[in-house]
């Protein structure tokens, strides 16, 4: 009994901290740098936007509402790299199956599969930043959705 308390207790701060350090130490040189190349600032700041300069489609584009990349295999991978060193270091990963709409679907690896906060990681960390920095072609809101193969 002893020792399910203190895995218990190993877990659940693993999962805590995992959490802090993700939303808390979210900087991205790769998303960053195109939009600081094209004169717009990141963060709460307010943004210029160089009128001769044009935006290609896979640039992203930061709002007052967030990051705002297309949906589409490259965006969601780029953010799924994010999160994998987190997933990793505890023994766990995600890959992107497939999308669907505005529907993502994802595999989770190694120790993630049995995981018991999987559910917690998936809607706080996973969904939140996806949505965060991506936006769906129809305005519909990003759904993350958890498949046990790749059918």
């Amino acid at each position: 009994m002893i020792t399910f308390l203190i895995f218990f207790c190993i877990i659940l701060s693993c999962s805590l901290s995992f959490s802090f350090r993700l939303q808390s130490n979210f900087t991205i040189p790769s998303i960053t740098a195109p939009i600081q190349k094209r004169g717009l600032t990141i963060g709460s700041q307010s943004s210029n936007i160089d009128q001769n300069s044009s935006l290609e489609d896979s640039e992203p584009i930061y709002s007052e509402e967030g990051w705002l990349m297309e949906l589409n295999e490259k965006n969601v991978e780029g953010v799924l790299d994010l999160i994998r060193p987190q997933l990793s270091s505890d023994g766990g990963g995600i890959n992107l199956s497939r999308i669907e709409d505005n529907q993502i679907f994802v595999k989770f690896t190694g120790s993630c599969i049995g995981c018991p906060y999987r559910s917690t990681t998936l809607k706080e960390v996973i969904e939140n930043n996806l949505t965060k920095f991506l936006k769906s072609p129809n305005g519909s809101p990003i759904c993350v959705k958890v498949i046990e193969s790749d059918n």
